[in-house]
C-alpha cells in the first residue's frame, strides 16, 4: 500500500509540472504557489504531507488541489492513517472555485463535491474548502489552511502555519489542527511541530509533539 502511495504523490507531482509548463508557455509566466511536501516526526507518530493547488487550462480557468497525508503511528496497536484527496474544479473568480473529486482514505474510495476559497500572495497563503462525500456513509468536511512568511531582503525569515479539519454527520465524526512555527531558508523550511486530533463522538483528544522539515517545490 505505502509503495502505490508513494507512487501516485510522484505522478501527481509530475502532472503539477506539466500544467504550470502549458500554462507559462501558452500566456507568459504565471504565478502558482510552491508546492510544500513536510515530514514531521513526533513522540507518538511520524506524518508525511504534501498540498498542491495548479490552475491550468487555456483561460486558468480550471484547478487540480491535491491533499495527501500520511501518518505511522509507532504504536503496533494502533491502524496507520492515510487520505488523498483530489478535486478537479472550475474558477469562477480568481478566489472562489466549485468542483467534484474524491477521497481515498482507509475506508475506500468516495466520491464528493467541494467549494474552496483560496488567496495567494508573496506572504500569505488562505485555503477554506468545504466538502461533502456522495456516499451512504459520507461526510461533511471544513478544511483550512494559513500560512505566512514574509519576502524580504532577509536570508532567514519566521514562518508559521495553521492548518484544521472538521468532519461530521449526525454528530462529530474527526478532527485536528495542526500547527507549525519555523524559519525558512530558501525553499526549505525547519521548527517544531505540534498535532492535535480528536476523534469520534466524544472527541477524544490525541497530541504529537515534534519538529517538521517541510521543501517547497516550485
Amino acid at each position: 500500500m505505502k509503495s502505490h502511495i508513494y507512487t501516485l504523490l510522484t505522478l501527481i507531482i509530475i502532472g503539477s509540472k506539466m500544467f504550470g509548463q502549458q500554462a507559462e508557455h501558452g500566456h507568459g509566466p504565471v504565478f502558482h504557489p510552491p508546492i510544500p511536501i513536510e515530514a514531521m516526526a513526533g513522540d507518538n507518530s511520524a506524518m508525511f504531507q504534501m498540498i498542491l493547488s495548479r490552475n491550468f487550462g487555456e483561460k486558468q480557468q480550471f484547478n487540480f488541489f491535491h491533499l495527501s497525508t500520511f501518518e505511522d503511528v509507532y504504536s503496533e496497536y494502533a491502524p496507520d492513517n492515510f487520505l488523498i484527496k483530489n478535486i478537479l474544479a472550475y474558477n469562477i473568480n480568481r478566489r472562489i472555485n466549485i468542483g467534484a473529486g474524491a477521497n481515498f482514505l482507509s475506508q475506500g474510495f468516495r466520491p464528493l463535491v467541494a467549494a474552496t476559497f483560496s488567496h495567494f500572495t508573496r506572504n500569505i497563503g488562505l485555503i477554506v474548502q468545504p466538502s461533502f462525500e456522495l456516499h451512504k456513509d459520507g461526510v461533511g468536511e471544513v478544511f483550512l489552511m494559513f500560512e505566512w512568511s514574509p519576502k524580504n531582503e532577509k536570508t532567514i525569515q519566521p514562518y508559521f502555519r495553521l492548518q484544521a479539519l472538521s468532519t461530521f454527520n449526525s454528530a462529530h465524526v474527526y478532527s485536528y489542527h495542526f500547527w507549525r512555527a519555523g524559519v525558512q531558508y530558501k525553499n526549505l523550511r525547519v521548527g517544531p511541530a505540534f498535532n492535535v486530533q480528536y476523534a469520534g463522538p466524544e472527541a477524544t483528544t490525541y497530541t504529537n509533539v515534534g519538529g517538521f522539515i517541510n521543501f517547497l517545490i516550485q
